[in-house]
C-alpha cells in the first residue's frame, strides 16, 4: 500500500472531525475522527522519519504552533469562554496548512536532489 494513502485518509478524517466539531454534529464521533486523523498523519510522518526520507526542520515549529492554537480554540469554544474562539481555530488550521505546504516543498526538494 502506498504510504500517501495513510496521509490522505488522515487528512480526510481530520477535516471530517473538525467539520463535525464546528457544526456541533455528532460530538463524540468527531473526537474519534480527529484522533484517528491525527494518528494516521503521525504514522505517515514517523514512517518518513524512519525511512530517512524526511529530515525535520523549522516547519515543525509551525506545526506545533498551529496545533497549540487550534486546540486552545477548541477548548475555548467548547467551554464557551470566548465568543471569538473560531478565530483561533481558523488560525490554527491556517498554520497547519502552511506546515503541509512547507513539508511538501521540502520533501519534493529532497526527492529531486536524490535523483
Amino acid at each position: 500500500m502506498d504510504k500517501k494513502v495513510i496521509l490522505y485518509i488522515g487528512i480526510l478524517l481530520l477535516l471530517s472531525g473538525i467539520s463535525m466539531r464546528i457544526l456541533d454534529v455528532w460530538n463524540i464521533a468527531s473526537y474519534f475522527f480527529i484522533g484517528f486523523g491525527v494518528l494516521c498523519k503521525l504514522t505517515y510522518l514517523v514512517t518518513m522519519l524512519v525511512n530517512n526520507e524526511y529530515k525535520p526542520g523549522y516547519e515543525l515549529l509551525v506545526l506545533y504552533s498551529g496545533l497549540a492554537i487550534f486546540f486552545c480554540g477548541l477548548f475555548l469554544k467548547s467551554n464557551r469562554l470566548w465568543d471569538y474562539a473560531y478565530l483561533l481555530i481558523c488560525c490554527g488550521v491556517l498554520f497547519k496548512i502552511i506546515f503541509v505546504v512547507l513539508f511538501v516543498r521540502k520533501f519534493r526538494k529532497n526527492v529531486l536532489l536524490k535523483r
